[in-house]
């Protein structure tokens, strides 16, 4: 995936998150925020991960692409290209938002790619990933399942059908995508 390798030398550093032994843990820093922590694991050597909202673009009033989700994880599963937005959030969070911050984060890596075009003419690089969206989320009720039931969702290949994990702790790559 030479893409992502062009990709992260032209990035400021402070968006790219470190991993290791094919996991990454993703973390929220607010005080206010119940969850904290989520580890994925089985991410291919290849991998990127970035922390979107590390980056503070205000170009448009009100919420047009002001707003991105907390990561965005650039990997394969099953020998596809897969982005996986990902969104750490508590038990109060507004749909409409949720989905604003994803279609944002759609728009910087749009961007990112158009930039990867005109600055190091690397056409469409990041064109051929699939987008697959998930929000992890924590309750205040003890016990709830800790995997994504694939039988009740058939796809979050977009905002509006983004895949909701409550109570993550360890979770495989391979499971935030549903096909």
């Amino acid at each position: 995936m030479a893409d992502l390798k062009t990709l992260m030398r032209i990035l400021n550093p402070a968006l790219i998150v470190h991993w290791s032994q094919g996991k990454v843990q993703l973390q929220e820093k607010d005080m206010a925020a119940k969850l904290k922590n989520v580890e994925i694991c089985g991410l291919v050597d290849e991998s990127l991960i970035l922390k979107l909202d590390r980056t503070s673009i205000q170009l448009f009033k009100g919420g047009h692409a002001n707003k991105q989700c907390d990561y965005v994880i650039f990997s394969e599963s099953q020998g596809n290209k897969c982005a996986v937005f990902v969104n750490l959030k508590s038990t109060n969070f507004q749909r409409e938002k949720l989905i604003l911050q994803f279609r944002g984060a759609q728009c910087l890596i749009d961007y990112f790619d158009v930039v990867l075009n005109r600055f190091e003419s690397c056409c469409n690089l990041l064109k051929n990933y699939e987008h697959y969206f998930v929000m992890f989320y924590k309750t205040s009720i003890n016990k709830m399942p800790t995997r994504p039931r694939k039988g009740r969702q058939s796809s979050n290949r977009s905002p509006e059908t983004v895949l909701k994990i409550t109570d993550p702790h360890q979770l495989n790559f391979d499971a935030l995508i549903l096909r």
